[in-house]
């Protein structure tokens, strides 16, 4: 890498760290479209260069939610249940689709979530 993307990928963790924190979105929806779009990275390299990076992420995340009684335990526990598996699914998956196609996944899951936060404000 040279310095000067050293520096973009700091700060798309800095900016990823930070909404991530926030609003408990980061490395996949927001890490994934800026390590393409920034740094020109493969897609299938965008998406998994996220993936390390989410773990100590959202535990620190949790441990600030978790310290303000935010969390529902019932509810992660069920999420857990179901995401594990999955993850390895989806993650299988990658093999039988192209870089092209999980980028415009990617593109139309972010579209679908913006507009359906937008229209519940109206």
């Amino acid at each position: 890498m040279t310095p000067t993307e050293i520096l973009v990928a700091f700060a798309i963790g800095l900016f990823t760290g930070f909404f991530s924190g926030l609003m408990g979105i980061g490395g996949g929806a927001l890490g994934t479209p800026l390590i393409r779009l920034l740094l020109d990275a493969p897609p299938l390299i965008s998406l998994a260069s996220t993936m390390p990076v989410m773990l100590p992420s959202a535990t620190s995340g949790a441990i600030a939610y978790f310290r303000e009684k935010k969390v529902d335990f019932k509810l992660a526990g069920l999420l857990l249940l179901s995401a594990i598996p999955m993850t390895v699914v989806g993650a299988e998956a990658t093999t039988y689709v192209s870089g092209r196609f999980l980028m415009l996944l990617t593109a139309f899951f972010l579209l679908l979530v913006g507009a359906s936060f937008l229209l519940r404000q109206l």
